[in-house]
C-alpha cells in the first residue's frame, strides 16, 4: 500500500503565497543554522591555535 506524500497533503491546504513564506523561512532558518556552526567552528579554532601558541 503506497502512503500518500505528506509534504503534498499540507501544500495543498496552503496558498502559493504561503507556500513561498514557509519555504522562505526554512531556507533562512537553514542560513542562520549553518552560519552558527561556521561561527562555533572558527572561534573552537582559534582558541586551539591560542592554547597551541603558548604551549
Amino acid at each position: 500500500m503506497k502512503l500518500p506524500n505528506i509534504r503534498r497533503i499540507f501544500v495543498s491546504f496552503r496558498t502559493e503565497e504561503d507556500e513561498r513564506a514557509y519555504s522562505r523561512k526554512a531556507f533562512f532558518y537553514l542560513l542562520g543554522y549553518l552560519g552558527a556552526g561556521i561561527v562555533f567552528s572558527l572561534f573552537a579554532q582559534s582558541s586551539s591555535f591560542k592554547r597551541s601558541i603558548q604551549m
